[in-house]
């Protein structure tokens, strides 16, 4: 059994650098996860990580959303339940 089978994490700005490596660690210990990416020109590395953490067994989507913005964040919040 893995440490986070099952569990839902939300991750901001995975698309890159030190998000990313979260997302992936979370799915490695079985964690579905919710990621976000900032602007268009992340979205190809943001589909792209989506894809491989599917690949490693767990459910993860990625939503273009800016933390920085507090209806931006409840939206995502509100997305990510009504999805995971």
């Amino acid at each position: 059994m893995k440490l986070l089978d099952n569990k839902v994490a939300i991750v901001t700005g995975a698309a890159r650098g030190i998000g990313e490596g979260i997302a992936i660690k979370f799915a490695e210990q079985g964690a579905h996860v919710a990621f976000t990416y900032v602007s268009d020109s992340s979205a190809e590395k943001a589909a792209a990580l989506e894809a491989k953490l599917q690949a490693m067994g767990v459910k993860a989507k990625a939503y273009q959303s800016n933390a920085g913005d507090f209806a931006a964040c409840e939206k995502l919040v509100t997305d990510v339940l009504a999805e995971f």
